[in-house]
């Protein structure tokens, strides 16, 4: 069974302009059997998803997608829009957002960000520690995503893999920077390892960070998951997560990937078209002895 696990809609994240209807039917047409839509701390499309959903008969599976001090983490399950309830309770109509957009007479991500900072109060501070505690808790699937992408979190596997060349330490050894990590950010390698699953095929990274990806997770014993992480229509059906097993709902996907009979695969990627990665790590790509994007 094909599902394309990582995905935003312009219904539920302010960053996207992928309509939910242009995702489901282009996914039944390249034969996807399910998307997961993971909004930007929200599950403010779900009403919109499920209607698509209905509509295309591709299945959908709501998650989140969390920004958190060191990671992107994707939560998965039955429980996930109870996470953190002072805030997912108050965005989950995308029209909320529109009209505090609005009353600021100006519709942008800035508006929106600054408005939302004001009047949401998180009771739980959404700390990457917080959502795995709580997102186990309530039978969640947390997914560590595209791990060094080039995002620029402070102290992040990507921030430190520069770090490391940086400093002149050579070739790649998984083992050794993994080290060199936790005598740096012991924090991170404990999120790592509390993590259920790596994204280890990202549409939106490079050819050399999910290649890192993939070793990190193969060095930790992780299952490993694939996304598209799509926020157009021209990103959508790149990267996909093959499942041994059928899946009908969230209890479903969240067991089959901790249980590991998942794997991750290329879909439609084969040309790179989009990718958000620096220029620093193909520059870096053949100091670090890995394939170097065509």
């Amino acid at each position: 069974m094909i599902i394309d696990l990582h995905n935003h809609t312009i219904e539920g994240s302010p960053d996207s302009k992928l309509k939910s209807s242009d995702l489901f039917q282009f996914a039944r047409s390249i034969h996807i059997d399910g998307i997961g839509v993971t909004e930007h701390g929200s599950f403010g499309s779900a009403s919109v998803v499920q209607e698509e959903s209905k509509i295309s008969g591709v299945l959908a599976f709501q998650g989140i997608e969390y920004s958190t001090e060191f990671a992107h983490l994707l939560v998965y399950g039955p429980s996930v829009n109870l996470l953190f309830p002072a805030v997912d309770d108050q965005i989950i109509d995308t029209g909320f957002l529109l009209n505090i957009a609005n009353s600021q007479s100006q519709l942008s991500i800035s508006a929106l960000k600054n408005a939302i900072a004001e009047i949401i109060q998180p009771e739980i501070p959404q700390t990457a520690e917080n959502i795995l505690f709580h997102g186990h808790s309530k039978d969640c699937c947390i997914i560590f995503a595209h791990p060094f992408s080039f995002i620029g979190e402070k102290l992040g596997f990507n921030y430190l893999l520069k770090s490391w060349v940086m400093e002149g330490r050579g070739n790649i050894h998984m083992p050794a920077f993994l080290k060199y990590v936790s005598d740096r950010n012991p924090e991170l390698i404990r999120i790592a390892e509390s993590s259920d699953a790596f994204e280890t095929i990202n549409g939106c990274a490079s050819p050399v960070e999910n290649l890192l990806s993939r070793l990190l997770a193969i060095e930790l014993g992780k299952p490993q998951t694939g996304g598209s992480d799509a926020h157009f229509i021209e990103m959508a059906g790149r990267c996909v997560t093959v499942f041994e097993k059928n899946i009908s709902d969230s209890k479903d996907l969240v067991n089959e990937i901790k249980a590991g009979r998942v794997s991750p695969k290329e879909y439609l990627n084969e040309n790179n078209i989009l990718s958000y990665y620096s220029d620093y790590f193909t520059y870096k790509a053949k100091d670090l002895r890995l394939p170097q994007r065509t």
